[in-house]
């Protein structure tokens, strides 16, 4: 599994034993056992087709049963987990991010396939729900796609691309563009039916991803990251009403509304996305801990040490934690006062103070450079 980096601090870390791999096991199967909060659990019985789970690529139907996500503070990895299969039929899964300004979907998106994303240009998103990124998946015939977008940039990548229903389940996939790994296991078996939706949280198996925050949106002190993942026509130009989360209709809302395009969730009961804080963008509860996991140590010096001598205005999320419009020695000395613990009044443990003391000293070698 690929690593993320925790720039100037990474040698010390490793020195320490900190690990930024994923939490959760990445081969979508007994995702509501991976420990992740449940988001949104599916109301509305599937209309695309129900899976009796025969074969990785169910030519019987395509649902979305729950999704589960958090924001790891420590590796600074989002990890959602969706359960439910996807026809091979190359019916698509979009899962669209909502988590910096701007964003939109306009007639030149693009998705690195065929940009079938654009057939949501008009569709009316809930009202504080502007996608910006997403991924893009499909299977069939011979072929298996995973991209992702842009949609401030109107950039994509091919996350990953293989030979059909024959390369899943798969553990693990090389990925790239922020995406740290996905696992796939197409093989659903249980969950909604084509009656109702009283299954929903029977289904254990489906899709696992691993987002490196920073690299993936652009920045690690970000606010909440709202979320929603929708099943469509191959075309893109069909929704199903397989949205998580669920929109409580026994019909698909092409069906309702005559397009993608023509959507509106305004009219929809309840938010078609959901929250997932962000221990990352948050402000602080204690002093130092710049990156909100209840401890200060070296992943908030790393911080402190990327942002020292400016400020960008995130205040102690990047490192500015007295406050005063600039990350200096003033802002060191908080952290070092707290360093190692979970309160201020706490000691920190000899080896850790050392290595502290030297960046400590590297900052103001900078400082005076």
């Amino acid at each position: 599994m690929q690593r993320f980096t925790f720039g100037t601090a990474a040698l010390a870390a490793a020195a320490c034993g900190l690990s930024a791999q994923a939490q959760i096991t990445l081969d979508g199967a007994g995702i509501p056992s991976e420990g992740l909060t449940l988001l949104a659990t599916q109301d509305s019985p599937t209309m695309f087709g129900n899976s009796n789970g025969a074969d990785q690529g169910s030519p019987f139907g395509s649902e979305l049963n729950q999704l589960f996500g958090d924001v790891d503070a420590g590796t600074g990895l989002l990890e959602l987990g969706i359960t439910g299969n996807l026809e091979a039929n190359f019916n698509k899964l979009f899962i669209f991010f909502d988590a910096v300004p701007g964003g939109g979907i306009n007639a030149t998106s693009v998705d690195g396939g065929f940009n079938e994303v654009t057939n949501f240009e008009t569709t009316i998103f809930d009202a504080g729900f502007e996608p910006d990124h997403g991924l893009r998946f499909e299977v069939g015939g011979g072929f298996l796609g995973i991209n992702s977008f842009d949609l401030i940039d109107e950039t994509s990548a091919s996350v990953f691309s293989g030979g059909g229903i024959g390369d899943l389940p798969a553990t693990g996939f090389v990925a790239t563009d922020g995406i740290v790994s996905v696992g796939w296991d197409n093989a659903n078996p249980d969950g909604v039916d084509d009656v109702d939706a009283s299954g929903a949280a029977t289904a254990t198996s489906g899709i696992e991803i691993a987002i490196d925050v920073a690299s993936f949106f652009g920045g690690s002190t970000l606010p909440d990251i709202k979320v929603m993942a929708i099943i469509t026509s191959g075309g893109g130009d069909f929704p199903s009403n397989q949205i998580l989360p669920g929109v409580n209709s026994v019909d698909n809302l092409g069906t309702t509304f005559g397009s993608t395009a023509l959507v509106d969730f305004t009219t929809i009961t309840g938010d078609q996305f959901a929250t997932i804080p962000n221990p990352l963008g948050s402000t602080p509860t204690l002093p130092g801990d710049a990156n909100n996991d209840g401890t200060v140590d070296l992943l908030d010096f790393d911080v402190l040490a990327q942002n020292f001598g400016s400020n960008t205005g995130n205040g102690a999320a990047e490192g500015d934690f007295n406050g005063d419009g600039v990350v200096d020695l003033l802002d060191f000395d908080i952290l070092a006062q707290n360093f190692g613990s979970s309160s201020p009044a706490a000691v920190p443990e000899p080896a850790s103070l050392a290595l502290l003391g030297l960046g400590g000293a590297a900052l103001l070698r900078r400082r005076r450079a």
